[in-house]
Protein backbone atom coordinates (compact mmCIF):
# COMPACT_ATOMS: atom_id res chain seq x y z
CA UNK A 1 0.00 0.00 0.00
CA UNK A 2 1.32 3.44 -0.83
CA UNK A 3 1.06 6.42 1.49
CA UNK A 4 -1.30 9.32 0.89
CA UNK A 5 1.71 11.59 0.44
CA UNK A 6 3.11 9.38 -2.33
CA UNK A 7 -0.29 9.20 -4.01
CA UNK A 8 -0.61 12.98 -3.88
CA UNK A 9 2.87 13.41 -5.35
CA UNK A 10 2.03 10.98 -8.16
CA UNK A 11 -1.23 12.79 -8.97
CA UNK A 12 0.76 16.00 -9.48
CA UNK A 13 3.42 14.40 -11.71
CA UNK A 14 3.02 15.11 -15.46
CA UNK A 15 4.27 11.69 -16.56
CA UNK A 16 1.90 10.01 -14.15
CA UNK A 17 -1.00 12.08 -15.50
CA UNK A 18 -0.25 10.74 -19.00
CA UNK A 19 -0.10 7.20 -17.61
CA UNK A 20 -3.33 7.78 -15.70
CA UNK A 21 -5.10 8.99 -18.85
CA UNK A 22 -3.91 5.88 -20.68
CA UNK A 23 -5.12 3.54 -17.92
CA UNK A 24 -8.50 5.28 -17.71
CA UNK A 25 -8.85 4.99 -21.50
CA UNK A 26 -8.06 1.26 -21.34
CA UNK A 27 -10.57 0.74 -18.52
CA UNK A 28 -13.24 2.53 -20.56
CA UNK A 29 -12.43 0.31 -23.56
CA UNK A 30 -12.72 -2.79 -21.37
CA UNK A 31 -16.02 -1.57 -19.92
CA UNK A 32 -17.53 -0.98 -23.37
CA UNK A 33 -19.38 -3.53 -25.46
CA UNK A 34 -17.83 -2.47 -28.74
CA UNK A 35 -16.91 -5.37 -30.96
CA UNK A 36 -19.07 -7.89 -29.12
CA UNK A 37 -21.89 -7.65 -31.65
CA UNK A 38 -19.70 -9.29 -34.31
CA UNK A 39 -19.08 -12.38 -32.16
CA UNK A 40 -21.17 -15.44 -31.47
CA UNK A 41 -23.06 -15.43 -28.18
CA UNK A 42 -20.53 -17.79 -26.62
CA UNK A 43 -17.53 -15.73 -27.76
CA UNK A 44 -19.18 -12.48 -26.67
CA UNK A 45 -19.97 -13.93 -23.25
CA UNK A 46 -16.41 -15.13 -22.70
CA UNK A 47 -14.95 -11.85 -23.98
CA UNK A 48 -17.25 -9.80 -21.75
CA UNK A 49 -16.25 -11.91 -18.75
CA UNK A 50 -12.53 -11.47 -19.46
CA UNK A 51 -12.98 -7.72 -20.03
CA UNK A 52 -14.85 -7.41 -16.74
CA UNK A 53 -12.10 -9.23 -14.83
CA UNK A 54 -9.34 -7.19 -16.51
CA UNK A 55 -11.15 -3.92 -15.83
CA UNK A 56 -11.65 -4.81 -12.17
CA UNK A 57 -7.98 -5.83 -11.85
CA UNK A 58 -6.82 -2.48 -13.27
CA UNK A 59 -9.21 -0.59 -10.98
CA UNK A 60 -7.97 -2.53 -7.96
CA UNK A 61 -4.32 -1.85 -8.83
CA UNK A 62 -4.96 1.86 -9.31
CA UNK A 63 -7.37 2.19 -6.36
CA UNK A 64 -4.86 3.79 -3.94
CA UNK A 65 -4.16 6.56 -6.45
CA UNK A 66 -7.32 7.01 -8.50
CA UNK A 67 -10.97 7.04 -7.61
CA UNK A 68 -13.47 5.40 -9.90
CA UNK A 69 -17.10 6.24 -9.65
CA UNK A 70 -19.12 3.10 -10.09
CA UNK A 71 -22.44 3.30 -11.86
CA UNK A 72 -24.92 3.94 -9.06
CA UNK A 73 -28.30 5.50 -8.62
CA UNK A 74 -28.09 9.25 -7.97
CA UNK A 75 -28.60 10.41 -4.41
CA UNK A 76 -31.59 12.50 -3.37
CA UNK A 77 -29.27 15.52 -3.12
CA UNK A 78 -28.03 15.01 -6.69
CA UNK A 79 -31.59 14.69 -7.99
CA UNK A 80 -32.70 17.84 -6.15
CA UNK A 81 -29.69 19.76 -7.43
CA UNK A 82 -30.34 18.71 -11.05
CA UNK A 83 -34.04 19.56 -10.73
CA UNK A 84 -33.02 23.04 -9.58
CA UNK A 85 -30.61 23.42 -12.51
CA UNK A 86 -33.30 22.49 -15.03
CA UNK A 87 -36.12 24.40 -13.34
CA UNK A 88 -38.24 21.49 -12.11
Amino acid sequence: MISQETAKRLRNNHSFKEFQAYIVEKIEELDSVSGLEKMSNEEAGETAKVRFLASNALKEIMKPILTFREKTEPSTEEITKKKGEYGF
